[in-house]
């Protein structure tokens, strides 16, 4: 069934009531003008993924952050597997060189505030 949403017509979402689905719209709504652009549905995405990002990453840098200061240090880095499935000890020569190469320039890239840690959203980075 069709349900007026915010007297402008349309549907209420089906599953969802429509109390939540006018929260919804008045999130994604940036101009509160009572319609939603693509542009603005396309920044709510962006918002949405990158807050899911970090939740996920949150949980990956608690698994990785072996001294619980709530940061990855290389060295923590460095004892995860990574791209060829073996830890870095376990690396080819070449594989070694190449990768630790690569991975040491992006853990540089991401570590913003240049502590030699990566927070959440610096590991958001890296990853």
């Amino acid at each position: 069934p069709s349900v007026p949403v915010n007297g402008q017509g349309g549907d209420a979402m089906p599953g969802i009531s429509l109390q939540s689905t006018l929260a919804l719209h008045a999130r994604m709504d940036k101009d509160q003008d009572g319609a939603t652009t693509l542009d603005e549905l396309l920044d709510y995405g962006d918002v949405v993924r990158q807050s899911q990002a970090q939740k996920n990453v949150g949980t990956f840098v608690k698994a990785l952050d072996g001294d619980g200061d709530g940061h990855i240090s290389w060295a923590e880095l460095t004892r995860f597997p990574r791209n060829t499935g073996k830890v870095f000890s376990q690396r080819t020569e070449e594989e070694a060189r190449s990768g630790r190469q690569a991975d040491e320039l992006q853990f540089e890239a991401s570590d913003k505030d240049r502590d030699g840690r990566l927070n959440v959203l610096e590991a958001a980075a890296f990853f």
